[in-house]
């Protein structure tokens, strides 16, 4: 942890990163339609394969999100990596796979990037 001004303790990256990607992909399992919460401003979010790439802007985020189902999926967690970025912010990686009952396990690598806020951080990809 870094010392702020006044005294405070800033907060530690990997806890951050940890907590941040416990609460994602929780929500991703029970939620998926409020995934877009955690994005504000500018945010954008992206994903596919070099021949099957989409992109959604900070108005398409809920429909993008949906667009992918995510209903009933079991995301594992396999890997977690954070380090001090910008502004404060943190750039997030997780690793990990999403499963469906009855399809193969989808494997993913996602990036975050969290700015800060007056309290906490934001997704802003």
């Amino acid at each position: 942890m870094q010392p702020q001004a006044g005294g405070a303790q800033e907060p530690d990256p990997t806890a951050v990163a940890a907590n941040f990607v416990r609460q994602y992909y929780t929500v991703l399992a029970q939620r998926p339609q409020d995934l877009h919460r955690f994005h504000a401003g500018p945010s954008r979010l992206s994903h596919g394969t070099l021949s099957d790439f989409h992109e959604a802007d900070s108005q398409g985020l809920s429909a993008a999100v949906a667009a992918q189902n995510y209903e009933g999926v079991v995301p594992a967690v396999d890997s977690v990596a954070a380090q001090e970025s910008l502004g404060g912010g943190l750039v997030i990686m997780a690793t990990g796979t999403l499963t469906w009952s009855g399809k193969p396990a989808l494997r993913f690598a996602h990036t975050f990037f969290l700015a800060r806020q007056e309290k906490g951080f934001f997704v802003l990809n």
